[in-house]
């Protein structure tokens, strides 16, 4: 389902840049098909529902207290904030 003008957040602790990439990450198989990764299927979502290279991950090596501290620097981060207020 696709819907203009919206953004969804995910908040997890991965100790690693790659377990965070491992647990998102879509894999292909011989055939050139989709594997969904265990996010996909942790949060059922439908691959096709998702629009993979406009995913935006990151990993902090210090804790935050605040979502939009965390926010800063992600694309549209001004609107996102905003919105979020």
């Amino acid at each position: 389902m696709e819907t203009e003008n919206t953004v969804s957040i995910w908040i997890g602790n991965f100790d690693t840049k790659l377990e965070l990439d491992e647990f998102i990450t879509l894999k292909y198989d011989d055939e050139g098909e989709a594997i969904p990764s265990m996010f996909y299927h942790q949060y059922n979502i439908d691959i096709d529902d998702i629009d993979d290279y406009l995913i935006e991950k990151e990993v902090f090596e210090t804790s935050f207290t605040n979502l939009f501290d965390m926010l800063k620097g992600a694309s549209y981060d001004n609107i996102i904030v905003k919105n979020l207020e």
